[in-house]
């Protein structure tokens, strides 16, 4: 059997708080990468559909993960 230490209070929070912050974070890379592709010209259809699609993934995993306190609460 594998040990597994006891979670503290501020262990749970901590690490719900970087998963907050990391999900949160990766819809922003869209944000930095748009000024990079704009620059190099009128991007292509493909490259739009792929932000959009990264943007909406990234808008749901937040959704799902602030509904977990709710699901387990």
């Amino acid at each position: 059997r594998d040990f597994q230490p006891e979670s503290t209070p501020m262990g749970v929070w901590l690490r719900a708080m970087g998963c907050s912050l990391l999900v949160s974070m990766a819809s922003l890379v869209c944000l930095i990468l748009l000024p990079v592709i704009l620059f190099q010209g009128k991007p292509s259809k493909a490259v739009v559909d792929a932000l959009a699609v990264f943007g909406a993934g990234a808008m749901l995993g937040d959704s799902f993960l602030h509904q977990l306190p709710h699901a387990f609460g």
